[in-house]
């Protein structure tokens, strides 16, 4: 008889033949004094990709698989909410991409033991090696959280005001409560780490471990990150909209209690816009799209 999981380990992944394996087998080398289980989600690969889950899936019971025969995120719809977190068993969900890794074999253990002692926390990040994939030399470099000042809790709200881009998906523990009680604005969001790390500000602490545990690859081809520098116009500017929707909807859902943090979010992103439709459309399209975001602000 199989124990219920403790932890829910979810993972998803397209056409990453090439980072596949190193995410399992991190993985798959946790050592842990609970049971956990780890759901993989591809999204209709169209390279060796599933295969390759199928072979560890078939040498390991704690794995289990879904398979789609049409690529999901084509059609706007996020594999996490929609068909990963739904299935997940555990009282806590770690998360990594298919081209993300982790390096130490005490990861969650490490992340579970902290949540254990510190219940009032939503999120448990910890520091990570940040690799980019761009060009013939693969850069690395360690991102930490320097204002933590060392592992431990804190309030997330000035974090946010940045959207709070030192935690990466990769690192990510939190109560599968959380994803399993999800707001529906969450589900039409362009993107899920930044309105998911919105939503555990609103229930709790955040802790951090002053330990790089795992690897994140920046610039993957076909990755979002590799997408954003030759994305069009009207995607960039959809990009925002949908954007200060969700920041919007997080100041409602939260009773505007990070209000003045999201809506620094939001105004950054605003700049970033601006800079990146500047630098490749010109002056015209930026003052275009500057006056058509001018009211994205919901007062409360």
């Amino acid at each position: 008889m199989h124990r219920i999981p403790f932890v829910s380990v979810c993972m998803i992944t397209y056409n990453h033949e090439n980072y596949i394996q190193d995410a399992i087998e991190g993985v798959l080398m946790q050592e842990t004094s609970f049971p956990f289980e780890v759901i993989i989600h591809d999204d209709a690969s169209t390279d060796r990709t599933a295969d390759i889950i199928r072979k560890y899936a078939a040498d390991d019971a704690r794995i289990k698989t879904i398979y789609q025969t049409e690529n999901q995120y084509s059609k706007g719809i996020r594999a996490f909410p929609h068909y990963v977190w739904p299935e997940a068993r555990g009282k806590y969900v770690a998360v990594c991409e298919g081209d993300d890794y982790w390096t130490d074999p005490h990861k969650l253990q490490k992340q579970v033991d902290f949540l254990e002692k510190n219940p009032d926390c939503s999120l448990c990040f910890h520091a990570i090696e940040v690799k980019s994939c761009s060009g013939k030399v693969e850069q690395s470099r360690v991102m930490r959280y320097a204002a933590a000042q060392g592992t431990g809790k804190f309030n997330p709200q000035k974090l946010l005001k940045t959207g709070a881009p030192v935690a990466k998906l990769a690192s990510f523990v939190l109560p599968s409560e959380i994803v399993k009680n999800l707001p529906k604005w969450y589900y039409d969001a362009p993107i899920g780490d930044i309105p998911l790390k919105f939503i555990c500000a609103s229930k709790g602490d955040f802790g951090y471990i002053d330990e790089p545990m795992g690897v994140y690859r920046a610039m993957v081809p076909g990755s979002f990150t590799s997408k954003k520098a030759t994305m069009p116009y009207r995607h960039i500017v959809k990009h925002y909209h949908d954007t200060a929707d969700y920041v919007n909807s997080f100041n409602v859902y939260s009773g505007g209690r990070y209000k003045q943090e999201a809506d620094s979010f939001l105004r950054s992103k605003k700049k970033g816009s601006a800079a990146a439709i500047m630098k490749r459309f010109g002056p015209v399209k930026t003052l275009k799209f500057l006056w058509e975001s001018r009211n994205n602000y919901i007062q409360l």
